[in-house]
């Protein structure tokens, strides 16, 4: 999950989030798709991205600038990137619900 938020946070941290959508994109031929969410909405610390429930919701350029990231960094590490498509919400939930039934049926 690529988590949009305007403050840092550390690698490994378990934190609630919001998804508002996916970018479904092929690394190296094989489907790679990315989550994108915000965290929560927090009585009396109110954050940017409170109002983000859709990822159309998220500026232009921030989601310009999320899919410039997944490339760049995927392509520095030798692999071949292509976006296919951005999803909303909904259909951010149907990636996750499939990845936990193939967790579940691998295990």
């Amino acid at each position: 999950i690529l988590l949009v938020n305007d403050n840092g946070l550390f690698s490994g941290c378990l934190i609630e989030t919001r998804v508002i959508g996916a970018i479904r994109e092929k690394k190296d031929g094989t489907e790679n798709d990315r989550l994108i969410a915000v965290l929560p909405p927090s009585k009396g610390a109110p954050q940017q991205t409170d109002e983000y429930y859709e990822i159309s919701d998220l500026p232009d350029r921030t989601l310009t600038d999320i899919k410039h990231f997944l490339v760049e960094y995927s392509e520095r590490q030798g692999h071949k990137i292509d976006i296919r498509a951005v999803v909303d919400a909904s259909e951010a939930m149907q990636i996750v619900k499939r990845g936990m039934k193939a967790f579940k049926k691998a295990s």
